[in-house]
């Protein structure tokens, strides 16, 4: 979200090809993808997901393995 209309529009094209790839359905509102008009400035855009998304095992014991506290 934090980039301007045109770039995150580049974005989207690109995002929306990767997720049809995998089979996964991009919100219309992720990332303001669906603000119109498309030239409003990023201070002004709203996060669709509020929640962070959980770590997952894996990748948790790969990042324990190289950095120890």
């Amino acid at each position: 979200m934090k980039m301007n209309w045109k770039v995150r529009k580049h974005c989207k094209v690109h995002l929306e090809k990767r997720a049809a790839q995998f089979g996964v359905e991009v919100p219309k509102d992720f990332a303001g993808l669906n603000v119109l008009p498309r030239n409003t400035p990023k201070h002004k855009l709203v996060a669709s997901i509020k929640t962070p998304s959980p770590a997952h095992p894996k990748a948790v014991a790969a990042i324990a393995k190289v950095v120890k506290f």
